[in-house]
């Protein structure tokens, strides 16, 4: 859950103008869960495994010219990782000055 605050403070300097400074806070809490995660298990051309699931990938085999192979696919070592995360805590301050 991401919560971000806005506090601000105001002031009239004049019956027209007015000068009002503010904090924001994004991610207060400062959770970075798992945005993404890297889906691709080999860049190797292969056939799909029909009726198969994540469990049989290992034995997946590569192709060459349409034709499957003997050679089993290489994995991708970032498969299954995570590769965005939600920010992490930032701030920002600033002054308005409405006239």
């Amino acid at each position: 859950m991401k919560v971000d605050t806005h506090v601000s403070y105001g002031r009239q300097l004049s019956k027209t103008t007015r000068l009002e400074g503010y904090l924001e806070i994004f991610n207060l809490f400062d959770q970075q869960p798992e945005v993404s995660v890297d889906q691709t298990y080999t860049t190797n051309s292969s056939l799909p495994i029909v009726g198969g699931d994540t469990d049989d990938l290992p034995h997946a085999k590569t192709t060459t010219n349409r034709r499957q192979t003997p050679n089993i696919v290489r994995k991708n070592l970032n498969y299954g990782k995570t590769t965005v995360r939600q920010a992490p805590l930032t701030g920002q301050v600033g002054f308005r000055l409405t006239f």
